[in-house]
């Protein structure tokens, strides 16, 4: 039956189902759907035959985490089912951004220090990637993708760090913010005028909403966001792709997952050596909201992601 509906079904659920949680993944289906305005749209969603789904890996993963009693062997074993992706958090592991002496060549142990939220994320972007968009998307997209949210998922982390979050809401914020563009890929898979009409490289990502809109009558924060409640991401995941060009949309009393990533991205996109950040970039409701410029300064300035000659812009 399971593999009979792979063809129109995106998420399982267990038998015996919990109806909370089958309620909630459908309630923020129809609310994100709702969002798109585009009627059109919402039917391409639901009708693309290579719509992506989420590799075999990260439902093997899912699965584990909804039992009672996760085995992190159990995870590392499905983990070093593929290759690739094993190659991947292997590599991300070993990266400048987390500083460890030793390299460190055992899954297990990458595992322990990454998070368990980190690894399934990294799980679905590897597998998405190389399963989908790998055919659709010419590799230098890809690559600019890749590297563009690894960035952005890292400076996410250590901006709710600095932040003061705990370590599952940096979490949560490393993976919305390797997601955060997941909907470029599916309109550049279904669009063949999208690259031609839609710049790469404007570091003001606004007018890249405001050009997808003009043009398909949806951006790719929208489509993204409704791919990844599709998928059953968490909800504050899902809203904040929806949400990251313009976090004032959803925000509260406190500086939310939206915003952090929505400086993150902005940083990823314009910080280069020897300048500092434009902040006319960024939402204005919430600059003004949070009195973020002085935060996002005093972040660079104490981060070990950046330069402190370029973060003082000295």
């Amino acid at each position: 039956m399971i593999l009979n509906s792979m063809s129109v079904a995106h998420q399982y659920f267990n038998k015996p189902c919990n109806l909370e949680l089958l309620e909630e993944s459908i309630n923020v289906a129809i609310r994100v759907f709702g969002e798109l305005r585009n009627s059109r749209i919402q039917k391409l969603l639901a009708s693309i035959k290579n719509l992506p789904s989420p590799p075999t890996v990260y439902e093997k993963l899912s699965q584990e985490f909804r039992t009672s009693d996760p085995s992190m062997e159990k995870v590392v074993d499905i983990v070093k089912t593929d290759p690739a992706i094993s190659a991947k958090i292997l590599h991300l592991v070993n990266s400048a951004f987390f500083g460890f002496r030793d390299s460190i060549t055992d899954i297990a142990q990458a595992a322990m220090m990454l998070g368990t939220d980190v690894i399934r994320s990294l799980v679905l972007v590897t597998g998405v990637v190389n399963a989908t968009f790998r055919k659709t998307c010419p590799g230098v997209i890809l690559d600019r993708f890749s590297s563009h949210s690894i960035s952005v998922a890292f400076l996410a982390y250590d901006f709710s760090k600095w932040l003061g979050w705990n370590r599952e809401m940096r979490e949560s914020a490393f993976t919305a913010g390797l997601l955060h563009d997941i909907g470029r890929l599916v309109l550049i898979s279904h669009f063949q005028d999208y690259i031609r009409k839609i710049p790469d490289n404007d570091p003001d990502s606004r007018q890249t909403i405001t050009q997808e809109r003009d043009t398909f009558d949806v951006d790719h924060a929208e489509i993204g966001a409704a791919l990844l409640s599709i998928w059953g991401l968490p909800v504050p995941v899902v809203n904040t792709v929806m949400c990251h060009h313009q976090p004032s949309l959803t925000a509260t009393d406190e500086i939310g997952m939206p915003t952090v990533v929505h400086v993150a991205d902005v940083v990823s996109h314009n910080q280069t050596p020897g300048s500092p950040i434009d902040v006319s970039l960024f939402d204005p409701d919430i600059i003004h909201r949070y009195d973020l410029t002085n935060k996002i300064h005093a972040w660079m300035m104490t981060s070990s992601l950046f330069d402190q000659d370029s973060s003082s812009g000295n």
